[in-house]
């Protein structure tokens, strides 16, 4: 996963947001990462704190991968 963050001021009350790697394209125009999913959709995505994230590089913690996927699925991003 790529993890987004966004809400917050200087990296306080950030919200973390796990993206499906194929939810992302690279813009070489922004060298950067873009997202085709609307603004809306992605801050009503699941989002967790830091501590909670640790296990996603590993072993995935079933109940969150179980929302992650339910929410990014009808977009077209298969599980991992």
């Amino acid at each position: 996963y790529a993890i987004m963050s966004f809400g917050g001021f200087l990296g306080i009350g950030n919200r973390l947001h796990p993206l499906p790697w194929s939810a992302l394209r690279y813009d070489p125009e922004k060298q950067g990462y873009v997202v085709s999913i609307d603004m809306d959709t992605l801050r009503n995505a699941p989002h967790y704190d830091a501590a909670e994230l640790e296990g996603l590089g590993g072993a995935h913690p079933p109940e969150l991968q179980a929302q992650i996927l339910e929410y990014y699925g009808p977009y077209g991003h298969p599980p991992f």
